[in-house]
């Protein structure tokens, strides 16, 4: 990705969704919320995940999702959804993404593959005349890493 401002990657409601920026996991949630118009930003942690039941149940804690399981069509449906998060630009920070990634590399695509078509269905205004009609809203997955070549993924080159 060339050089640009983070305040603006995070408001936009462009691709890329997914996103690599090498910095620590605490100090990317820090920036995040330093930005003035983002929403306190989520955590998942990846550490310990190889099977989609692991990757589920870091994303139910850390979205403090209201289900006790998922599957994919239950993680599609909720991510779709996500309205016990307060308004604004949508943050999520992955810790331990590399772990997923070096254990289960299929797993690890598909759950980006996932979250890039949800990052495009909150960009497009939700007007079908019923309760959750909604404008477009930016929704952005950082994946902390240490290294640029740690993840198959576009990466944000930022200064924490």
């Amino acid at each position: 990705m060339a050089k640009v401002r983070f305040r603006d990657v995070l408001n936009t409601t462009g691709r890329p969704y997914v996103i690599q920026c090498t910095a620590d996991g605490d100090a990317l949630s820090r920036r995040i919320s330093a930005t003035s118009d983002c929403v306190q930003p989520r955590e998942i942690d990846f550490h310990g995940c190889t099977k989609e039941e692991d990757l589920f149940a870091a994303v139910i804690r850390g979205l403090s999702m209201p289900y006790s399981q998922l599957n994919w069509d239950g993680f599609d449906e909720a991510m779709c959804d996500l309205s016990w998060i307060e308004t604004g630009s949508i943050n999520i920070v992955i810790l331990n993404g590399v772990f997923l990634y070096r254990h289960n590399p299929n797993l690890f695509q598909r759950f980006v593959s996932s979250l890039d078509a949800i990052g495009a269905e909150w960009a497009k205004p939700a007007t079908e005349g019923e309760s959750w009609d909604r404008p477009p809203r930016a929704l952005h997955v950082l994946f902390s890493s240490d290294r640029k070549s740690d993840l198959p993924l576009p990466l944000l080159d930022i200064n924490l």
